[in-house]
């Protein structure tokens, strides 16, 4: 990775002697010995309440950058990706979960001919993985308020009763992204689906 930031990476803005890689920026690289072919390194942005809207801006092109690296690999068929910028650099998990969640439904929506079909929204810590499947619950409420919404309006619309069976009112899209997962105390992979 270091040979690949002197080639594309930025100056360092604090005057250093090296390269770095830019806030939304990511980079793939071997997984080495990792049990995956490619590990996909992103960096995201730090949190500000005074900044908050570009800082949210950066979080959500930092995750389209890493879902959009995993397609154009062509070979990925899932991706893992952590709670990014939730520890040191403090960004708020509700507002991560949020945006992770949208990113990644509007990803499989956008692309559906991408090998890329499972996105699993990880991360080590309990307090993080219950914001996460929480918002996570919400996001499929509200998506599937949404379609009940507009089927409603279509049906009135056309005044010709519809066959309920030819009208899939299902959160099924969001379903390759419902996997959370979390290592507990014993080391086990708890998943939520």
């Amino acid at each position: 990775s270091n040979q690949w930031l002197e080639k594309n990476g930025q100056d360092d803005p604090s005057g250093g002697d090296f390269k770095i890689l830019p806030q939304s920026g990511v980079c793939c690289t071997s997984a080495g010995n990792l049990p995956c072919k490619y590990v996909i390194h992103a960096v995201g942005p730090s949190w500000s309440d005074s900044e908050s809207a570009a800082r949210i801006a950066l979080l959500t092109r930092t995750v389209q950058n890493c879902l959009s690296e995993a397609h154009k690999l062509g070979d990925i068929t899932s991706i893992a990706i952590p709670a990014i910028s939730t520890g040191a650099f403090g960004f708020p998990k509700k507002k991560c979960a949020e945006i992770m969640i949208r990113v990644a439904f509007e990803f499989l929506n956008k692309n559906p001919d991408s090998k890329l079909k499972l996105i699993c929204l990880t991360n080590f810590d309990r307090l993080t993985v219950d914001v996460f499947k929480k918002t996570l619950i919400e996001f499929k409420t509200s998506l599937t308020k949404a379609t009940l919404e507009e089927s409603k309006e279509e049906d009135e619309e056309e005044e010709e009763e519809e066959s309920k069976e030819d009208t899939n009112i299902t959160a099924g899209a969001i379903v390759p992204i419902s996997s959370v997962r979390d290592v507990d105390e014993e080391g086990s992979v708890v998943e939520s689906t």
